[in-house]
């Protein structure tokens, strides 16, 4: 008999995972969504498989990545002959079918006593929009998460205090070089193995802190020695561009992030089961850690202010974690209601759609964002593409650009970030403005000091006048803010009249500087 069940869960799983990925893959060709920002790693891995090293502009040594090991990926990839962008969009779609291997493991090891919960965490994970939406985005979130979820899984197959955590340290390891989020791991961890032991059992408390610790010292450290070498710098310069301290409006800002995170991935109610769950099973060891894992990341995507990207990214790495979670409270309330399988049935139909129902009409929030924001990427790409024809012709040309990613990627030339992001300067030394979120660093003076032949401050009208009006007030300090006397006319003639640059009619946001050999391109 057992057997026989076995052989029964095989196959049901089985099936499942085709279909899960069937859907994902399907998701990717037909939405077709890439970030801009994924670009900057796709210029990173590049510039590295081109012999330049992990630099944005060869000779600039700034580490403008949020992810070492997956710019890493993209460039093996890239050194194998794949295109960079290709990779970046399947290897994401790969790690996100393995969390739907593993939140089918989770959802069997919260449930032992049947195949249920794990057949639900599968179809609520796979038919989430925002895992897919990151699984093909470019960015490295669905690496992230893949090592979290079987970090995780590592863990709570190691509870027996027997067993020492070498493997679970290694991974948490894995994740520090990939983001913040493996010192989060490994403090979860940690605290979790201090409430489970007594006085007596220090002995080998310590030896599974020690197996646990020791390995995320030894890679997380010799990263950040690799790093102090490499760049001169201990923190990457994207947490100068976007840390902003204690101050209350960041983290406010942070807070809504955060809360995005539930509101639209099926909101409150969707997350009523894990409530469930986490009461129901306290005691259990692997329902304190993800209880503990949830509350120190939901700290730390507060205190980084938030993002701009849709559907809170910062938390989606724990999302199989929590959906396995889901999963089991459901088993839990359908067993301790007796409810039928026809009403069980209506009820995960219920959260698949509240799951997915954002992807249904692409003018909800914060859906809308995500494909006008599409939109501006293939705007953004083709103007620089249009500037790397022109980068042949002018091979030292520069270019002050806001946003940098399909600009830089595509046009070959010197970038300077406006916003810091890839330049050191900026990022220590500019103007802490309130506005768009990781792009609030401005130092114009220091920008146009370098004379750049062209610069881009965005696609769109709005897009212009959000970066334009901090350049101005930057160097208009006596303008208030909120009462800004000038419309934007007036502020596009006086950066022409103070920068001798003209402002091409037939490119939103694009200047070119009068004495430029690239205003013969121009015209």
């Amino acid at each position: 008999m057992k057997s026989k069940y076995l052989s029964a869960s095989n196959l049901i799983f089985g099936f499942l995972i085709l279909i899960a990925a069937g859907f994902i893959i399907a998701e990717t060709v037909a939405y077709d969504i890439t970030w801009d920002d994924s670009m900057i790693f796709y210029r990173y891995a590049e510039n590295f498989v081109n012999g330049h090293g992990l630099v944005y502009n060869p000779g600039e040594f700034v580490e403008g990545y949020s992810s070492f090991l997956w710019t890493l990926l993209l460039a093996l990839g890239g050194f194998l002959g794949f295109g960079i962008p290709v990779v970046a969009r399947w290897l994401g779609v790969l790690f996100a079918i393995g969390s739907v291997i593993i939140v089918f493991n989770l959802g069997r090891r919260f449930m032992p006593h049947t195949i249920l919960a794990g057949v639900i965490a599968v179809l609520l994970l796979a038919f989430r929009f925002d895992f897919g939406l990151y699984a093909h985005s470019g960015m490295e979130t669905a690496l992230a998460t893949f090592l979290v979820s079987l970090t995780y899984f590592l863990y709570i197959k190691n509870i027996d205090i027997n067993l020492s955590l070498w493997t679970v340290g290694i991974f948490a390891g894995l994740i520090c070089i990939t983001r913040p989020e493996g010192i989060i791991v490994m403090a979860a961890f940690t605290v979790t193995e201090l409430t489970r032991y007594k006085s007596e059992n220090i002995k080998r408390l310590l030896v599974r802190l020690v197996s646990l610790i020791v390995p995320v010292i030894v890679i997380f450290g010799s990263f950040i020695i690799w790093r102090l070498i490499y760049y001169n710098d201990f923190f990457p310069n994207t947490y100068y561009v976007k840390i902003s301290g204690l101050d209350p409006f960041f983290l406010v800002r942070g807070l809504f992030h955060y809360l995005k995170f539930f509101i639209y991935g099926g909101g409150f109610v969707y997350f009523i089961p894990l409530l469930v769950f986490v009461i129901l099973t306290w005691k259990k060891i692997e329902t304190r850690a993800v209880f503990i894992l949830f509350l120190i990341l939901s700290a730390f995507t507060i205190y980084t202010t938030g993002d701009w990207f849709p559907y809170g990214r910062f938390m989606q790495p724990i999302l199989p974690v929590l959906i396995a979670g889901i999963a089991a409270g459901i088993v839990i309330i359908k067993e301790k209601l007796q409810l039928n399988n026809f009403v069980v049935a209506l009820m995960v139909a219920l959260f698949l759609f509240s799951g997915y129902q954002n992807a249904l009409r692409h003018d909800m929030e914060p859906t809308v964002e995500a494909f006008g924001h599409n939109i501006d990427v293939g705007y953004w790409s083709n103007l620089g593409r249009f500037l790397g024809e022109m980068q042949k012709e002018v091979p030292d040309m520069s270019v002050a650009a806001y946003p940098i990613g399909a600009l830089g990627y595509y046009s070959h030339a010197r970038i300077i970030d406006m916003c810091g992001l890839t330049d050191h300067y900026i990022a220590r030394n500019g103007v802490q403005l309130r506005g768009f979120v990781g792009h609030e660093r401005t130092h114009t003076a220091y920008v146009m000091e370098q004379k750049p032949d062209i610069v881009f401050v965005g696609a769109e009208k709005q897009d212009s006048l959000d970066r334009l009006v901090p350049m101005f007030i930057e160097l208009n300090p006596k303008v208030s803010t909120y009462e800004l006397p000038y419309s934007m006319e007036e502020i596009i003639e006086s950066f022409i009249r103070d920068y001798e640059y003209i402002k091409l009619p037939d490119y939103l946001g694009f200047w070119c500087r009068k004495d430029s050999p690239c205003m013969q391109f121009c015209n």
